[in-house]
């Protein structure tokens, strides 16, 4: 969204989902009928390395910018906020080598006044 945009407001909301869809340990674990210590340590492993990269990406959210809304839910945690641009948001994860398959991103926006 522009900086000048004054018609619209947008509303970001990230999705850090903690078993995410790609994630093979998880979908390998689900296949599996009979669970042993080794399946139990593969998924602590997963979920520790996963959990301290949803962290960081937190934390490099919130150091940019301070008005965030942060709950959790069943299975995932969620960051929203509508006075900062996604398009920082996207490139300071980014920079620090997040990708699209680590978040969800989603972008609302709300007209500000009557019709255009």
């Amino acid at each position: 969204m522009k900086k000048n945009q004054w018609t619209c407001k947008q509303k970001i909301c990230f999705i850090f989902e903690i078993f995410p869809r790609h994630a093979m340990p998880f979908n390998k674990l689900r296949h599996i009928r009979q669970m042993n210590s080794r399946s139990v340590r593969e998924l602590n492993a997963f979920l520790s390395a996963r959990l301290e990269r949803i962290a960081c990406m937190m934390d490099l959210l919130q150091k940019a910018h301070d008005h965030w809304i942060v709950y959790g839910k069943k299975d995932k945690i969620i960051m929203e906020t509508d006075t900062y641009d996604f398009n920082e948001a996207l490139n300071i994860l980014s920079s620090h080598g997040f990708n699209k398959d680590d978040y969800i991103l989603r972008v609302e926006y709300e007209r500000k006044w009557g019709m255009l």
